[in-house]
């Protein structure tokens, strides 16, 4: 996927601060030093920097909860961080009262005769 793909629907709305949650683990297979760590499916992050791979053209986040070192990579000079189609939003508190408050609205009212 290329950024110019990614940035259509969510990716384009994300912002720093936000929380996401893990969709797609990862591994760091035969790449990179063997010290990076990454962001573990199910578990909840908060994005701290989005940017594009300049190489790849792909839209990453670095996450608050996961500092990476720096170092020589293919594709990037610094710090790695993780592409976008591994995360989605976060549900928060709020969204799921207004879900439960339309769910409301949308029962029939049972009316006693």
């Amino acid at each position: 996927m290329s950024a110019s793909d990614a940035i259509i629907g969510w990716p384009a709305n994300a912002y720093v601060g936000q929380k996401v949650v893990c969709v797609e683990a990862w591994a760091l297979g035969n790449e990179g030093y063997g010290d990076e760590i990454g962001p573990v499916e199910g578990q909840t992050y908060t994005i701290r920097d989005i940017y594009i791979l300049p190489i790849r053209n792909i839209l990453c986040f670095r996450l608050v909860e996961i500092v990476n070192p720096h170092h020589i990579y293919s594709d990037l000079v610094g710090e790695s961080g993780f592409y976008v189609r591994r995360f989605r939003p976060a549900q928060t508190k709020s969204t799921d009262a207004a879900v439960a408050a339309l769910k409301r609205l949308c029962q029939p009212e049972v009316v006693n005769v």
